[in-house]
């Protein structure tokens, strides 16, 4: 399934491209997840692209990386995404059933 296109500019790519994120509470199929140290990608020709976010899961106890889960956001979710430290933060707590 290709991702939602929405309104996203090169200085959105440029801010948000390959930054770590942080994510509590997100709907992702039928599941309610939380994630830090996640990677936030964004895709834009200037004008529309989308977004996503990579979260890699760990096997113990050598904690090497065993999938990444891609996570498509919607505009919504992209809009609400804050700053938090040195990178982002996407708090959907409280918003279940919201995308």
């Amino acid at each position: 399934m290709s991702p939602t296109r929405y309104h996203l500019t090169n200085e959105d790519r440029e801010k948000y491209n390959d930054k770590k994120i942080e994510f509590r509470e997100l709907p992702v199929d039928g599941a309610v997840l939380s994630a830090k140290g996640a990677t936030l990608r964004v895709s834009s020709d200037g004008t529309d692209g989308w977004a996503e976010i990579h979260a890699d899961g760990w096997a113990n106890p050598e904690h090497t990386s065993i999938l990444t889960r891609v996570i498509n956001l919607s505009e919504n979710a992209f809009r609400s995404i804050t700053p938090l430290g040195d990178g982002f933060l996407l708090d959907w707590s409280g918003k279940a059933g919201r995308s």
